[in-house]
């Protein structure tokens, strides 16, 4: 009886997480063509092919359902920052392009202009690992401060428009080509 029960519990534990998974994949989806205010919960609910009362046993709105996908997103990208040192530059760059194109729908969600608050939080974080490996990478004590400040935030200026690029491009190259790219740029700004 005891097993029955595990069985069915583990059973209803996939349920549930597969349900949800597959909401937040059909607001993904519903969002690559139109915008957050024209979706509703039955267009949701349509898309994950779920009816209405499906979708609110698992969120109260299309809000607490976008809001945990964009934070899903920023704690998993943190995640992935907090886990290789500046040391490891190249694994870090070719792992954030890799991350980028296995979410390449939910980045465009995060960046786009309907979530600023959320776009500000990964920016932040983004800017925050940048600053720490680049600082790390320092080794030209003739430049000052204040200039290597500005190399700095120029080089998140790029780094930026280089996601935003690569997200909207329909044939992008491998986050392998663009990793390498990326770190002959930042090593020859910075090292030499």
């Amino acid at each position: 009886m005891i097993a029955k029960k595990l069985i069915n519990t583990h059973f209803f534990q996939c349920s549930i997480y597969y349900t949800r998974a597959n909401l937040r994949e059909a607001l993904i989806d519903l969002l690559q063509h139109t915008t957050y205010a024209l979706v509703n919960v039955t267009d949701i609910a349509k898309q994950a092919g779920v009816n209405r009362v499906t979708f609110y046993n698992h969120y109260s709105s299309k809000d607490e359902l976008i809001e945990e996908i964009l934070e899903l997103l920023i704690e998993e990208y943190v995640a992935l920052i907090n886990k290789y040192e500046p040391a490891e530059l190249e694994l870090f760059i070719q792992l954030n392009y890799t991350h980028y194109d296995q979410h390449a729908k939910g980045y465009k969600l995060l960046l786009s202009e309907e979530f600023p608050e959320y776009k500000k939080i990964y920016i932040e974080h983004l800017q925050q690992s940048i600053r720490s490996i680049l600082m790390k990478m320092r080794r030209n004590p003739n430049i000052s401060d204040e200039n290597y400040n500005f190399l700095i935030e120029w080089n998140v200026g790029g780094t930026l428009q280089t996601i935003h690029n690569y997200l909207k491009e329909e044939t992008r190259p491998s986050p392998e080509i663009l990793s390498q790219r990326v770190i002959w740029m930042t090593t020859s700004m910075f090292l030499d």
